[in-house]
């Protein structure tokens, strides 16, 4: 007779038995044909090449106690900070700022990547939105993936501009920033409706930029740096 218990003894045994891939060996051909096996321990990978990609990713996040209004007043219209992209050949698909909302904003955070015109934000190439409603009123990691121009970008210098698609007002936001300004790839600015100014106490904005790459380019990369196999 069959029963439950029965039926599933034989289904644990049978995987059991077959979990693991059962080899099948048989000679070259011939009489007295044999099979040799080379193998490789552990320590062969220590003759492996790395490649360290330093492409795709800027970041700053050595979160330090300052705070910076943002979208509350004109004198903190938009905040911005410079980065530098050290390789280039990938393309921005996303950012993130360490912020919160103040009060009960009811319109986008704006997040967007510029160019550098001389040592300021210049044209917008790239950019995203998030709804303030999604924003909690602690401080957290927010990323915006963006929807206009992702950018090949070249190595250089950049500016990740932060604002507001609404008007000014209490009900706003606030963003971390280091006030040790430690960042050596770009300074921060503010723009108070009329131009891009520093900051009172000197910080930086604490960010992150990701990329993508063609698959094809990091293959290349990967083969520029350790050869072809």
């Amino acid at each position: 007779w069959s029963t439950q218990s029965l039926a599933e003894g034989i289904r644990d045994r049978e995987l059991a038995k077959r979990r693991l891939p059962a080899p099948a060996l048989s000679p070259a051909g011939g009489e007295g044909g044999g099979i040799v096996l080379h193998l490789k321990g552990w320590w062969h990978k220590l003759g492996w090449k790395h490649q360290y990609q330093s492409a795709g990713r800027v970041v700053y996040d050595a979160l330090g106690l300052g705070t910076q209004n943002l979208g509350r007043v004109a004198g903190n219209t938009m905040v911005a900070q410079q980065f530098t992209v050290p390789v280039g050949g990938w393309r921005f698909e996303q950012a993130a700022v360490y912020i919160r909302r103040v009060l009960l904003p009811a319109d986008n955070l704006v997040v967007s990547v510029y160019s550098d015109v001389a040592g300021a934000p210049g044209v917008s190439l790239c950019s995203g939105t998030l709804a303030a409603g999604g924003l909690s009123d602690d401080y957290r990691w927010e990323s915006v993936t963006f929807t206009t121009n992702p950018l090949s970008v070249t190595g250089g210098v950049y500016w990740l501009v932060v604002g507001r698609s609404g008007a000014l007002g209490v009900n706003s936001f606030r963003v971390r920033v280091n006030d040790l300004a430690s960042y050596t790839g770009g300074v921060l600015r503010l723009w108070d409706g009329a131009a891009w100014v520093a900051r009172a106490t000197d910080a930086d904005l604490n960010f992150r930029v990701w990329g993508l790459a063609e698959v094809a380019d990091q293959v290349a990369g990967a083969v520029a740096y350790a050869g072809s196999l």
